[in-house]
């Protein structure tokens, strides 16, 4: 085997834009946002679960639906339980096929969504690669729990590739290119998902002039932006905004 590659796979959510987009734009909650740079950041590959697709590229255009997990009876779980399993053991054969040694697939959703599907060995029937499944193994509770350990990781990650050396020279962290700004543009990067009632903040920008230069520690990999409040006036998700272009949290 030439290297070792670690799949994520992403649940779906039930917040969606109203027009068609690729699946990774697709969900607007700050879960689905939450679990995609995680994905992003610890994977070498993901993957999206969905209840109406099965297994989705994150680039693959998609019209929005409606359907849940919920919404399936035991046939439908069934065929989906088929499918997913039957894509995941092809993904694999094709990157063994390229000399690839899959490490891991990691597997982000709740319980109500992965208990259908591995009561159906969907994950484990003629899978060989580790199978983990983090927010349940770890006795993770809601959603804010979930999304707080989920940020850990992230943060704990990021540090540490500002400590690989790659090519000849020290990998530079993106949030680097923020520190010692004095003025920066700021947009809400996320969409609000409650209980009752989903809704997506896609609006707000700002040119932000702060208190002192934005300031980032390369140890936990993390920026700090004075007289920054961490609101967005449109929508009042507090946690997360793309500063000069680059997505940043305050969940750690």
């Amino acid at each position: 085997m030439t290297h070792s590659k670690t799949l994520v796979l992403v649940g779906c959510g039930a917040a969606k834009r109203d027009e068609s987009a690729p699946a990774k734009d697709l969900y607007t909650s700050t879960y689905f946002a939450k679990k995609r740079e995680y994905a992003e950041t610890i994977g070498d590959e993901w993957l999206i679960l969905s209840a109406e697709h099965a297994l989705v590229t994150p680039d693959r255009e998609l019209d929005p639906y409606e359907t849940s997990i919920d919404d399936l009876d035991e046939d439908r779980l069934d065929a989906l339980a088929h499918t997913v399993g039957m894509s995941l053991i092809d993904w694999i054969a094709n990157e063994v096929g390229k000399g690839v040694e899959i490490e891991e697939i990691i597997v982000l959703a709740g319980r109500s969504y992965l208990d259908p599907l591995r009561e159906r060995e969907a994950f484990s029937a003629g899978i060989d690669p580790t199978v983990t499944f983090p927010l349940q193994t770890n006795d993770l509770g809601g959603i804010g729990e979930q999304m707080g350990w989920l940020s850990e990781r992230i943060a704990a990650e990021s540090a540490e590739q500002t400590r690989l050396v790659a090519d000849g020279g020290e990998y530079r962290h993106p949030l680097e290119d923020i520190d010692g700004l004095e003025e920066i543009e700021v947009e809400c990067a996320v969409a609000i998902e409650t209980p009752d009632e989903p809704g997506y903040c896609d609006g707000w920008s700002a040119t932000i002039e702060l208190d002192e230069p934005a300031e980032f520690d390369p140890d936990t990999a993390r920026i700090t932006l004075p007289g920054f409040n961490w609101e967005c006036p449109e929508c009042g998700q507090p946690h997360e905004f793309n500063v000069e272009g680059i997505r940043v949290s305050n969940l750690v």
